[in-house]
């Protein structure tokens, strides 16, 4: 049985083996990532935003409002780190805070409609410009590519149930405020 792959817990293959499998995983999605960054496309181009609050953006995307603390499980950060990100994003103009009237003590974070449809205008041509590369997959394979993405696109403290970071990896614009290392 010596040429043949340990099985490990899950019923996942362990070693060299799986790490190359990985490798050339992580090396197609960058294709694909890097085929999207040469366009030069990115929300709010006009505005010195950082990776964060991209992030942060584009999780509110998904979602018709989002706790602070919901939002921390999903970047993978801080309440607090969270709260200053938001902070600075209102002043922008980008997002609005909102008592929560479950739960008085929090606060709903949401995009405004600006913010909104800038996120959503980019989100398209995304779709739009990478959409050839899957041609070659079923609608069922997407589907499943999509769950497989999903399942390790989490944070890796995130809750069970948190929603993945939504946020396409072109989108960084190479600019981070002084302070930003959220």
């Amino acid at each position: 049985m010596g040429g043949q792959a340990r099985i490990t817990d899950g019923g996942r293959v362990s070693g060299t083996s799986r790490q190359r499998g990985l490798a050339r995983v992580l090396a197609a999605i960058g294709a694909v990532n890097r085929e999207f960054t040469a366009r030069g496309s990115y929300p709010f181009q006009g505005r010195a935003l950082g990776r964060s609050q991209l992030d942060l953006l584009f999780v509110l995307s998904q979602a018709d409002g989002v706790g602070v603390g919901g939002l921390a499980a999903a970047l993978g950060v801080t309440s607090g780190a969270v709260t200053q990100l938001v902070d600075a994003l209102r002043v922008d103009g980008l997002v609005t805070s909102e008592v929560n009237p479950a739960d008085r003590r929090g606060r709903i974070i949401r995009l405004t409609g600006g913010a909104a449809a800038e996120v959503d205008a980019f989100q398209r041509e995304y779709v739009a410009a990478l959409a050839p590369r899957f041609d070659a997959l079923t609608t069922a394979e997407v589907a499943e590519l999509e769950r497989l993405l999903n399942k390790v696109a989490k944070p890796p403290n995130a809750a069970p149930n948190a929603a993945p970071n939504p946020a396409p990896r072109s989108a960084d614009p190479g600019r981070r405020p002084a302070g930003d290392e959220h």
